[in-house]
């Protein structure tokens, strides 16, 4: 979605024993420690040292769907 990034579960693999600790450091750095998921621009995440290489694009359509379905089951509001 343009410059949108969304990836729900990068904490899960950020935070997984087999992730180095430096790497997860660097995410509590860039997000404070709040890990429920990931949305941002790219410009913005690469100002808090983390440059993401997306390996799978989801069109408009889809997005809107996961975003929808994440308002309607409560995993994130209306305040994003």
């Amino acid at each position: 979605m343009d410059d949108y990034i969304f990836d729900a579960p990068i904490f899960w693999t950020i935070y997984s024993s087999k992730t180095p600790e430096e790497l997860q450091s660097l995410f509590n750095r860039a997000f404070n420690g709040k890990h429920d998921y990931l949305i941002g621009t790219r410009t913005l995440l690469e100002k808090s040292g983390v440059f993401y290489k997306a390996f799978e694009e989801l069109s408009d359509c889809d997005v809107t769907i996961l975003i929808n379905s994440g308002f309607n089951t409560g995993i994130f509001d209306r305040s994003i």
